[in-house]
């Protein structure tokens, strides 16, 4: 067996809703080889993974996956079900897994979900590598494998804090996305984005948290209004200790002044010679030192999130209870055996760290790390309370006296921050401030570990009151996501949707098949039509609405960039792709491009074209009928018997009716005005443009955009300029060519079905076809070329796809030898040389359609015969005049850079 690829998919695909890794796999010679067919394999597996006999699999019950194992299942089944399994053993527990055929003998998809993509990366080839020792008797020894799978998950999960973050957003429907590895987390979209780290957002002020960082200012802010916090002095040099031992007087605290975490703190400074101790320690983390005046009491931590008090817990030191045998060390190890407390601030409570500070504490207890307390003994093992060094939590978020509440809220106001920690000795935190309340630091960027999760008391979900301080509502963090798919069309309809909503106002963030456009700027060309391209939209703080283009390639290898949209459009689903990625049918097609439909938000609306039965059957998949959403079908036919019906029930649609575009939406009816009058649809010849733009119309309208709008703004839409090679059309010497993508059998007809209406001229492509195509599917394409022009000059693409040089022409010029003698074809294999020698001989009743491969080339080649951008052809009858369809001063701007 052999590894071909891992990657992860972190938004909805067509497999799951939620983030999957999909391993790929050839199983070369041992494709065909069942559990049933290797004989002691299914007992050494489950001797090896005893779990597996819990797992239910498609029986849908405990022992189902052992019943598969009995009756023959094959390997990548098997390799899937051992990674969920490792997962478990890991401490992840993944649950959810699937194998599919990935489009080639051998080879196959496994796909499972994670929490953690590093670890579950680790744990699919570990996987891998177990069933291939197991086949080779040489079984892997797990229990190093394993603890390196924790160590990684360990390392890469998120801490508590941003965790709780992270759930809390998720819970609110809230999109949220960790930003690489660390504590940075992207809330919403667009315009709406926010960014939290920890317990720092945005919007906490750069100042505030430098004013609370230095302590000695932060106190001397507090004490000009009235707010209790102890006196102090700053030293800097051993030389000025004195005198300031000497202003404030003993018992001291000494402190970094911009420290944290409690390192380098020491508490109940008696004497000269603990003060100069206390220096030095405290100089290790901060160029200057506080001393300030000891306060007795409890220690306390109120949260105060966006000016309000949200969580108060009493913190605790470390401590340990002599039993009479163990030494001091021996408990601290014990202590640190806890299933809570973990390395750093990766758990809920932190181990604990034998350090200086901790060697100080036991010395004042005439203790050492190899002394023996009695039993019963109890040993104190640090003065300060910090969780980060080892401290317990209670929390008493309920017994908080109204005026310590206001005085904290009136704190974190006073120095700036939106979440601030801060830290309060009271003699009782639920007595007046009177009774020896004082604030002692503030914090921005608090640790969350122990409001989530305290020693004793209730966990308090402040990470929901962070989320709840970033957006009031979760509707504030979206922003109008509109998402087309389809065989054909597509492209065409995301620019004209794409104007419809620039001309609402908006800064739209586009995607297509040609690059990627914020508020009209192209900021990336090429093929932009998958997630890694939508995810850049999205994430662009100018974007204010998005309108995204997912084509068949991005939703089967990565799925979607986003969670939910608000409309989702689906212009065809048609033959094409047939043979790629394990893509046997149209069925498959449809599945894949369903996703669009499924992931329309609640009260969302789905447009679908009612003469296209494929996308029409999608309002009956059950995922489409899991959430209530609007259905508004578009039709170029009014007769359709499915738009009809639909009318009937009252629902929304959008149709052609004697040409005049009509629409229903929301029980309004709306006349918008004639289909001639959008240059798209090239005087209404171009009947498959119609369609696309009542597909954009319906999905504007849905959206709220007004009726006036909408229409004004594909009358204004040229297609020269704004719909770059799509039935492009020029005059060049007379004649007139079009520019056009169409590369498959129905694309192909659309095209032929808008030449019919020009009787009278003669009608010439150049064309190429994708050689990853099925032959009879490549073929079927040409019989549809066959059968609209009098003329054909076939080239080979660019990308040839794994056919020879001149294969998929040849082929085809056979094809058109036997079946079509009276066509003219010829084989001109360079694209650029195939268009200069077709228009070199240009007269006036030719149409000459290039079916382009590379778009620079045609518009390069087209360049050098001067054409003129024009909205339609002349008819035999004189109807439709050939106008140009580009202002005069703007059509050479349009070739810039062409």
């Amino acid at each position: 067996m052999r590894l071909l690829k891992i990657r992860a998919v972190n938004g909805p695909n067509i497999y799951h809703n939620k983030p999957v890794m999909m391993m790929k796999i050839d199983l070369e010679d041992r494709v065909d080889q069942a559990s049933t067919d290797l004989p002691g394999f299914t007992t050494a597996l489950i001797e090896q993974f005893p779990g597996l006999m819990e797992h239910h699999c498609s029986p849908g019950h405990a022992g189902g996956f052992h019943e598969r194992l009995l009756r023959g299942t094959y390997l990548a089944h098997i390799i899937e079900h051992v990674a969920l399994e490792i997962s478990g053993l890991a401490g992840m527990d993944v649950t959810y897994g699937k194998s599919v055929y990935a489009g080639k003998k051998g080879h196959y998809e496994i796909i499972t979900r994670f929490t953690n993509e590093a670890a579950m990366k680790e744990c699919l080839l570990l996987a891998l590598r177990c069933v291939e020792g197991i086949l080779a008797q040489t079984p892997v020894s797990l229990s190093e494998e394993l603890q390196a799978i924790r160590q990684i998950y360990a390392d890469t999960q998120m801490g508590p804090s941003t965790q709780s973050i992270f759930d809390a957003a998720k819970r609110r429907g809230i999109a949220c996305r960790r930003v690489g590895r660390n504590s940075l987390l992207r809330l919403g979209y667009g315009s709406k984005m926010r960014h939290v780290q920890a317990a720092v957002t945005d919007r906490t002020g750069n100042i505030a948290v430098e004013l609370v960082q230095d302590k000695a200012m932060t106190k001397e802010v507090l004490q000009s209004v009235g707010i209790p916090a102890p006196r102090g002095r700053v030293v800097r040099r051993l030389a000025d200790l004195e005198d300031a031992l000497e202003a404030v007087g003993f018992p001291l605290a000494a402190k970094p002044l911009d420290g944290n975490h409690g390192n380098g703190i020491t508490l109940n400074i008696a004497n000269s010679s603990e003060a100069v101790r206390a220096f030095h320690l405290a100089k290790e983390f901060s160029r200057d030192v506080l001393f300030e005046e000891m306060c007795f009491g409890k220690d306390y931590r109120v949260l105060v999130v966006g000016g309000r008090m949200t969580a108060a817990a009493e913190r605790n030191p470390p401590t340990v209870t002599g039993d009479g045998v163990s030494s001091v060390e021996q408990l601290i190890a014990a202590l640190n055996e806890d299933p809570r407390r973990g390395d750093g601030h990766s758990a809920f409570l932190t181990k604990i760290e034998i350090d200086e500070q901790l060697l100080q504490t036991l010395e004042k207890q005439t203790l050492l790390l190899d002394s023996i307390p009695g039993p019963g003994q109890f040993v104190r093992l640090r003065e300060n309370a910090n969780l980060s060094g080892g401290g317990t939590a209670k929390d008493v978020t309920d017994v908080v006296h109204p005026e310590v509440k206001r005085m904290c809220e009136r704190a974190a106001r006073k120095v700036g921050l939106d979440i601030c920690g801060i830290d309060l000795i009271h003699s009782d935190i639920s007595r007046p401030v009177a009774e020896g309340a004082s604030i002692i630091e503030i914090n921005a960027g608090p640790g969350l570990r122990m409001h989530l999760a305290p020693s004793e008391g209730q966990p308090r979900d402040v990470g929901a009151a962070i989320v709840n301080l970033l957006y009031k509502n979760p509707a504030d963090s979206r922003i109008p996501i509109l998402a087309v798919t389809g065989t054909n069309g597509k492209t065409s309809t995301v620019r004209m949707l794409g104007k419809i909503m620039s001309a609402g106002g908006k800064c739209v963030g586009m995607t297509s098949s040609d690059g990627i456009y914020i508020g009209g700027d192209k900021i990336e060309s090429g093929d932009t039509s998958g997630p890694l391209s939508a995810a850049k939209v999205l994430f662009d703080p100018e974007v204010e609405c998005a309108v995204l283009e997912l084509a068949r390639g991005g939703l089967l290898r990565a799925g979607l960039a986003y969670d939910w949209c608000d409309v989702g459009v689906v212009t065809n689903v048609r033959p094409d792709h047939i043979g790629q990625d394990g893509i046997d049918d149209i069925d498959d097609l449809i599945r894949i491009k369903a996703l669009a439909v499924e992931r329309v938000r609640e009260g969302g609306t789905v447009v679908l074209n009612a003469e296209d039965e494929a996308s029409l059957n999608m309002r009956t998949r059950p995922e489409f009928l899991r959430l209530p959403r609007r259905l508004l079908l578009y039709s170029t036919d009014p007769a359709n018997v499915a738009l009809r019906a639909h009318l009937l029930e009252g629902k929304d649609a959008c149709w052609v009716k004697d040409g005049i575009v009509h629409a229903r939406v929301e029980g309004r009816q709306i006349i918008l005005g004639h289909v001639d009058q959008m240059p798209v649809t090239m005087g209404g010849a171009a009947k498959f443009q119609i369609s696309n733009a009542l597909a954009a119309i319906g999905a504007a309208l849905a959206q709220g955009q007004p009726a006036e709008l909408v229409f004004k703004a594909l009358c204004d839409f040229a297609p020269a300029r704004e719909n770059i090679g799509r039935i492009n059309l020029y005059k060049v010497h007379g004649g007139y060519v079009i520019i056009d993508y169409a590369h498959n059998p129905d694309a192909i007809s659309a095209i032929g079905d808008l030449l019919a209406h020009y009787s009278g001229y003669r009608k010439t492509a150049i064309l190429g076809l994708p050689g990853d195509r099925e032959s009879d599917l490549l073929r079927e394409a040409g019989r549809r070329l066959a059968q609209n022009f009098d003329r054909v000059v076939l080239r080979d693409e660019c990308d040839l796809r794994g056919r020879a040089p001149a294969e998929v022409p040849a082929m085809l010029k056979r094809m058109f030898d036997a079946e079509f003698p009276e066509l003219e074809a010829e084989i001109v294999l360079d694209e650029a040389r195939a268009v200069n020698q077709v228009l070199s001989a240009i007269e006036p009743r030719d149409i000459v359609v290039i079916f382009f491969d590379s778009l620079q080339n045609a518009l390069t080649a087209l360049r050098q015969f001067d054409p003129e951008p024009v909205a339609n052809i002349p008819r035999a009858d004189g109807r439709g005049a050939a106008v140009p369809s580009t202002p005069a001063g703007e059509i050479e701007s349009q070739w810039a850079g062409k």
